[in-house]
């Protein structure tokens, strides 16, 4: 873990940290063997979380479609009334 921290420029608590978020949330796995702990990330662990982000990722795709044409037909009607 250490290895990490130096990587990314932070200090251990703050890796133990986020670490023990992504270990509850079955997110990764660590393995302590002596001095040395490796973590691993939990084949399949972020499927779930990519289904949702692409689900909304559509529903608001979708609803902004429906406002923006919504908006161009009141464009629209306000021009034909001005004629």
């Amino acid at each position: 873990m250490s290895d990490l921290a130096s990587r990314l420029d932070v200090t251990l608590p703050a890796v133990d940290k986020h670490l023990r978020v992504l270990l509850d949330a079955g997110v990764v796995t660590k393995h302590k063997a002596g001095r040395t702990t490796s973590v691993h990330l939990v084949p399949g662990s972020l499927d779930e979380l990519a289904n949702w982000a692409m689900s909304t990722r559509l529903m608001w795709s979708h609803a902004l479609d429906r406002l923006e044409q919504h908006l161009t037909d009141v464009a629209t009607d306000d021009t034909e009334e001005s004629r």
